[in-house]
């Protein structure tokens, strides 16, 4: 009986692991899997912790070095809640080494020159290889020489691949909404993949959540399609940043900067989060002058400008080697921009509910702060109704995302509203701070003064100072718009769209 329950439990352990497994294909990509997390075998999984084993001391280091925080997220979301996610040798691998290990410190040990083990690492090398061809010598220096064995295995050891950071398959160029807001970012990502262009650094910078790491992957996929046997750099911040000082504490920066040389494209993402780096940022300058020199192309994200990057403590000759490539700046689109992601998001998402548009367009004009808010929304009625065969419409949204709008909900000032009536309207905030009087502007004055007034509560003087008008104009606005909402229904739904951004 025992054994049978063993059995179904290790069946059960078994088909989790082929399940979770396609979870990590889908999302790290065909050559990250076959790489190195193929060769993980789920052991144990509970609420507390979730373990993986691996045959490679290698392996196992790197993945714990650069994929388990991101395995544990991928668990929860697709598995269930846990605690802790680990990955260790197998146990027989983990004897074998600590046998081997006993044995060669007994082989170098001999009573009668009273000298201590010359090789500790039972992982390095270079020990390895001495023992193999019987050349084993013993100094009694040990310790300088163990140090110098140490180094050298550091150095064979710390490459380019062990620092890369992983590219979303789903980041390609045809899953990126275009419109004024990126569409110059998007030719100036396009243009670092034409082969026949000469090499240049391309600079993109705006808030976060606006598309500059999926126009990074981008570059990076259309580069192997185009050339496969081609090699693609992409690091994010923490991993250039420790890979860099890894290499300069080991003396192996020179190994490091000449494996950049061989990449057809160098991709850095959030370049600012390296505020007080400073030796990291002279390594990233040196790099990136050198793979131009050499052809290769180079591509930065960062949020600030480039002209406001030194102001931030990035490197001043670093932010001028920024502002002098190809600067382009990532704005926060508009709503049409928001519905058309969600739109290529939903035609890519294997579910079997579907959502309606006026759902789709609630979300986009209620879920702002970010794109990554606005597919935040979108994915959570997914996670809820994905698996069923229903229709979600306006209502139902609203139902379901009611208590993330109310965890989102923030104070709006008036310059938060202008921008919201602007957005709406279809106009731009200067416009409706300037002097010119076309209907489209003095519609969307009216229905600024009109909310401020009945939902923020504002007083008139204030609402006036933000339209740099005096008071008796803003009180106009308010008996004008009174009027459109008796008559005018387009100009009541308008209204109604700006109440609602700002009171839900």
């Amino acid at each position: 009986m025992g054994e049978t329950k063993g059995g179904e439990a290790k069946g059960a352990m078994s088909q989790l692991h082929e399940k979770f497994s396609q979870v990590l294909l889908r999302h790290y990509g065909q050559s990250v899997y076959d790489e190195c997390l193929c060769e993980i075998t789920l052991v144990k999984a509970t609420h507390d912790l979730v373990t993986f084993e691996t045959a490679s001391p290698e392996h196992r280091d790197r993945i714990g070095r650069l994929y388990l925080a991101s395995i544990k997220k991928l668990w929860q979301k697709t598995v269930g809640p846990v605690d802790l996610v680990t990955i260790k040798l197998r146990p027989d691998v983990s004897k074998n080494l600590k046998s081997h290990s006993v044995r060669a410190q007994t082989k170098s040990y001999s009573p009668q020159n009273n000298s201590r083990p010359f090789f500790r690492d039972s992982n390095s090398q270079t020990a390895n290889k001495s023992l193999d061809n019987k050349k084993l010598t013993v100094s009694s220096h040990s310790g300088a020489a163990q140090a110098r064995s140490q180094n050298s295995t550091t150095k064979q050891l710390l490459q380019l691949d062990d620092i890369l950071s992983p590219v979303d398959v789903r980041n390609s160029f045809d899953n990126f909404a275009v419109d004024a807001s990126n569409q110059v970012a998007y030719a100036a990502a396009k243009s670092a993949t034409d082969q026949k262009g000469s090499a240049e650094l391309i600079y993109l910078y705006g808030k976060s959540g606006l598309g500059k790491t999926h126009l990074l992957h981008a570059m990076a996929l259309q580069t192997k399609s185009d050339k496969p046997d081609a090699k693609t750099a992409y690091l994010a911040y923490n991993n250039i940043a420790s890979g860099c000082v890894n290499a300069m504490l080991s003396n192996n920066i020179t190994v490091l900067h000449r494996e950049f040389l061989g990449c057809e494209i160098v991709l850095i993402d959030d370049i600012h989060l390296l505020v007080g780096k400073e030796k990291t940022q002279e390594q990233i300058l040196s790099i990136i002058d050198a793979c131009l020199a050499s052809g290769c192309h180079v591509a930065v994200a960062g949020e600030p400008a480039p002209i406001k990057l030194a102001e931030t403590g990035i490197n001043r000759r670093l932010s001028d080697r920024l502002s002098g490539g190809l600067s382009v700046a990532v704005m926060s689109g508009g709503p049409h921009l928001r519905f058309d992601v969600l739109k290529k998001r939903l035609a890519r998402a294997d579910v079997k509910c579907t959502i309606t548009p006026e759902a789709l367009d609630f979300i986009v004009r209620n879920f702002t702060h970010s794109m990554r808010e606005t597919i935040g929304a979108m994915n959570q009625l997914l996670l809820v109704y994905g698996n069923r065969d229903i229709k979600i419409d306006l209502s139902l949204a609203k139902t379901s995302l009611r208590s993330r709008l109310q965890d989102g909900k923030r104070v709006y000032t008036l310059d938060d509203l202008l921008t919201v009536t602007a957005e709406v309207m279809g106009v731009c905030e200067a416009d409706m701070k300037g002097k010119a009087r076309p209907q489209p502007i003095a519609r969307a004055r009216h229905a600024f003064v009109y909310c401020a007034r009945e939902v923020l509560k504002e007083s008139l003087p204030r609402i006036s100072a933000t339209l740099l008008r005096d008071h008796t104009t803003a009180l106009s606005s308010v008996r004008r718009a009174a009027a459109l909402l008796e008559r005018d229904k387009v100009f009541c739904r308008q209204v109604e769209q700006i109440r609602e951004k700002i009171e839900l």
